[in-house]
C-alpha cells in the first residue's frame, strides 16, 4: 500500500507537466493544445483497460501488465525525443 501511495506522488504532477508540453508545442493555441492533450488521456482511460483486459485472456495478466510497463517506457522516451527536438 505505501508503494501505491509513493507512486501517487510520483505520477501526481504529470497532468500539468503533459498540459504544459502541449501547450509549448501547439501553434493554434492554449485552449486547443489542453483540449487535445485531454482528448487523448479519456480516450486511454476508456480503451486502456479492456485492451487490458484482452490481451490478460489471451497471454496471461503478467505478461498484459508488462505490455503495459513497456508501452509507457516507449512513450515517456519519445516524449523525450520530441521535447528535447523542439528545445534544440
Amino acid at each position: 500500500m505505501f508503494g501505491l501511495l509513493i507512486a501517487g506522488f510520483g505520477t501526481s504532477n504529470m497532468i500539468a507537466l503533459i498540459f504544459g508540453a502541449a501547450a509549448r508545442r501547439s501553434p493554434g493555441g492554449v485552449g486547443a493544445a489542453i483540449a487535445a492533450a485531454s482528448s487523448v488521456g479519456y480516450l486511454g482511460f476508456l480503451v486502456g483497460p479492456p485492451v487490458v483486459g484482452s490481451l490478460a485472456g489471451v497471454v496471461g495478466l503478467r505478461v498484459a501488465l508488462a505490455l503495459v510497463v513497456v508501452a509507457g517506457t516507449v512513450i515517456s522516451l519519445s516524449a523525450r525525443k520530441v521535447l528535447g527536438e523542439a528545445a534544440s
